[in-house]
């Protein structure tokens, strides 16, 4: 009895603390936008992909270990991180300069677009 009832104790605080969200990519993500669309709404955020042209996620790997997104901590790292990556995992686009912008208090919440874009704060036209 006193050993069933340490393996519910342990259990039950194993349980207490959830797992940090993962932010890795899967398959059925295709693009960066689609991939960071996917991290936004599961954090109940908003998110608009602005640049005009959108990068393939062609080895789901590839974009995991360039990324390093196994160690991101939080939406904002892993998305630094994705577009930090974008040029390596896409090396037919090494020209491309995409930049993430994020507002606590706007709708959207994060907007990327190319660097050759307006800033975020104002609108494309």
């Amino acid at each position: 009895m006193k050993a069933r009832l340490l393996l519910l104790l342990a259990l039950a605080a194993g349980t207490a603390h959830a797992a940090p969200p993962s932010y890795l990519a899967q398959a059925d993500d295709a693009t960066m936008s689609r991939l960071i669309a996917r991290w936004a709404a599961r954090e109940k955020q908003t998110f608009r992909w602005e640049a005009g042209y959108d990068i393939p996620i062609q080895e789901v790997a590839t974009i995991n270990t360039t990324a390093k997104l196994d160690s991101a901590t939080d939406l904002l790292d892993a998305v630094f991180r994705v577009l930090d990556a974008a040029p390596k995992v896409a090396p037919q686009q090494a020209a491309i300069s995409l930049v993430a912008c994020h507002f606590e208090d706007r709708d959207p919440s994060w907007v990327v677009r190319d660097a050759k874009q307006p800033p975020c704060e104002k609108p494309l036209n």
